[in-house]
């Protein structure tokens, strides 16, 4: 594969989460942080990190793809949508005039 993946964060996941090699959105909810919804989300919309698989009329990824994705910053500090300043925004943009 030529890919390569922190062995430490693999382990992690298989010991402390007693994680199949095979995760349900659900487990990645567990293991990430990251909610089932947003994860079908990305499904949908094509911005899955990481290839899913059907099996048994449910969509799975492996572990180590999902290892992978961590390691490499997978999970970050959301992104702010935008809207409505917040009020800090405000008062900045206020100061600065």
């Amino acid at each position: 594969m030529g890919d390569t993946i922190d062995r430490s964060t693999l382990t992690m996941l298989r010991d402390d989460y007693g994680m199949p090699i095979m995760l349900s959105f659900r487990d990645l909810e567990r293991c990430t942080g990251v909610s089932e919804k947003t994860f079908k989300n990305w499904l949908t919309r094509g911005r899955l990190p990481f290839p899913a698989q059907l099996y048994g009329g449910m969509r799975r990824v492996h572990i180590r793809d999902v290892a992978k994705w961590i390691d490499e910053g997978g999970i970050g500090k959301p992104k702010r949508k935008r809207g409505r300043p917040t009020a800090t925004e405000k008062y900045r943009a206020q100061q600065a005039r």
